[in-house]
């Protein structure tokens, strides 16, 4: 009877030992899956902010200065802060600067990955935040005009002007009008062009018109007129 005793206690104990390890090993992929929703949530509502950020700018034409400007007081309330640390706006002219202090160097490591204008400064996050291109004036972008016949279909209107900056790429450019201080090709193709001063090496051209005619037709006549000459002085006149 008390050979059965000790088996019985010796199984009580082993069940209790895995029986706690199992819970063990419960309780940790709990508390790794409870801080990965934490951190989705961080980054989740930080995402909700930039987008909130941009939106404040859009409309005010300014960035915001803190958050209170951002959301409403039941939103701050619901607010997911990373580390329960506030949010610090530094706004420059065309900058705003979001600014957090993680609570170790690789925690700000990990969170300054996550997005892709972020940096890191020891245990401090700095997220770059530019300002809306739609802010600026609405004729110095594309816009797309709308086919009322093919409302799926959009063209492309622009006004750009490019601050002396380039346009590489292009495969087919066409243009009713357009105006260079300077133009290098290795060719060009012009159907109509109206030129108020031309300084070349070489023109080859297979028919050029002007105001006075064809020019190859002009050729002919002042070669026509010095035959003339040159027989006139050789019967003794024109002199």
């Amino acid at each position: 009877m008390r050979r059965y005793s000790g088996f019985l206690l010796l199984e009580f104990m082993a069940a209790i030992t895995l029986v706690a390890g199992l819970l063990l090993v419960v309780g940790q992929w709990w508390q790794h899956q409870q801080r990965l929703e934490q951190r989705q949530q961080w980054l989740q509502h930080t995402e909700y902010l930039l987008q909130r950020a941009e939106q404040f700018w859009l409309q005010q034409g300014r960035p915001a200065t803190a958050i209170n400007e951002l959301l409403a007081p039941q939103e701050l309330s619901q607010l997911a802060l990373p580390w329960q640390q506030p949010w610090q706006l530094v706004a420059t002219e065309s900058v705003l600067n979001w600014r957090i202090t993680a609570p170790s160097h690789q925690q700000a490591s990990w969170f300054s990955s996550q997005f892709q204008a972020a940096t890191q400064s020891g245990q401090q996050v700095t997220i770059q935040q530019w300002g809306p291109l739609s802010s600026a004036p609405q004729d110095q972008y594309l816009h797309r005009v709308a086919r009322p016949e093919q409302p799926e279909l959009n063209s492309m209107q622009t006004h750009l002007h490019m601050q002396g900056h380039n346009v590489l790429g292009i495969g087919t450019l066409s243009a009713a009008k357009a105006g260079f201080q300077q133009l290098r090709s290795d060719a060009v193709l012009v159907n109509s062009a109206r030129i108020i001063e031309l300084q070349t090496d070489l023109l080859t051209a297979t028919a050029v018109q002007t105001p006075y005619g064809d020019l190859q037709t002009l050729l002919q006549r002042i070669e026509d007129f010095d035959a003339l000459w040159q027989e006139c002085r050789a019967g003794g006149g024109c002199q």
